[in-house]
């Protein structure tokens, strides 16, 4: 990961969460700030394509944090891009906080993680992706003409 492409981002959060987050950064052996991007990384495609374009994500899940104790402060660094993405989904879903959404990223992917495991994770991101080239495949671009 490029240094220079990091930005600080700001972060609460709740114990739960947190201990569910630093419990995978021990096991891949990352710090906090690689492993949140990692997260977002893999999710990225998820979160384009699946959750986005379908409207799988209710903003009413992303705050669903009601009787949590959000406080456990961080600073953390996360690529450019993936900030850029939060900033895209915070509008498009009329999302007060990006704080909130990435709280609901980790909190998604968290609980794939313990469901499914590790390779299962890999399994469900490589059969949405493989429904979604199949789902894309038949659309054509055309050019419109003067």
């Amino acid at each position: 990961m490029d240094s220079g492409n990091l930005v600080e981002f700001h972060v609460l959060f709740d114990d739960r969460l947190y201990v569910g987050i630093m419990k995978q950064v021990k096991i891949r052996k990352l710090s906090l700030s690689a492993f949140i991007n990692e997260v977002l990384r893999e999710s990225a495609f998820f979160l384009d394509k699946v959750d986005f374009m379908n409207g799988i994500v209710f903003t009413d899940d992303i705050y669903n944090e009601d009787g949590l104790k959000i406080k456990i402060d961080r600073k953390i660094f996360i690529d450019r891009d993936l900030k850029y993405k939060l900033c895209h989904f915070q509008d498009h879903f009329k999302i007060w906080s990006k704080a909130s959404l990435l709280r609901y990223i980790l909190r998604r992917y968290l609980m794939m993680l313990e469901r499914n495991g590790e390779s299962g994770v890999k399994r469900i991101r490589d059969r949405f992706y493989r429904m979604w080239k199949g789902a894309t495949k038949n659309i054509k671009v055309w050019t419109k003409r003067m």
